[in-house]
């Protein structure tokens, strides 16, 4: 059986790499950091210059070199009209695809790979394996200069608590 060693931990063999190189501290012995916050939606769904319908939340603004680990949105029933895609300015689905929140307490992660869908939250409820995402380019995903998380709601008149959180390295 053969041996061998993933990127950052070939770096720090100084066999393969003389000298030894510094892997990036997001990667490798960064602190673990959260953003929360809520927003109440109240059928508030905008529609532009442009025609198109929807409206953007501002939901954490990740700092330059920061890595995202994981994504968790939960909601009320927020109705089966519209949808809910957690991304940023380059992509509005990059962590979570568009997800109907069409029951009270459900949730949907990026966590690490994941489809569209939700799993409702309760003591019954097994969370391993829950989806809501993009995939796998989205776990890791580096910012290489400061940006907003968004959440976008689409078409469809939404009202109830959103919550969500944010897991990323940085240092």
């Amino acid at each position: 059986m053969a041996t061998t060693y993933g990127n950052n931990a070939r770096k720090q063999v100084q066999s393969i790499t003389n000298p030894v190189e510094q892997v990036n501290v997001a990667e490798q012995g960064a602190r673990v950091r959260v953003i929360y916050d809520s927003y109440e939606a109240a059928g508030d769904v905008a529609t532009d210059d442009s025609g198109s319908t929807g409206t953007i939340i501002r939901m954490a603004k990740m700092p330059k070199g920061s890595r995202v680990w994981q994504v968790m949105v939960v909601a009320d029933d927020i109705g089966t009209a519209g949808s809910l895609a957690v991304g940023d300015s380059g992509d509005d689905n990059r962590f979570i695809a568009a997800t109907v929140f069409g029951a009270a307490g459900k949730i949907a992660t990026a966590w690490p790979l994941c489809n569209v869908g939700d799993v409702a939250v309760s003591s019954a409820t097994v969370v391993a394996g829950m989806a809501g995402g993009a995939g796998i380019d989205a776990f890791g995903y580096e910012y290489t200069s400061e940006t907003w998380m968004t959440g976008t709601i689409a078409s469809g008149h939404m009202t109830g608590t959103i919550k969500w959180a944010v897991w990323y390295s940085v240092d």
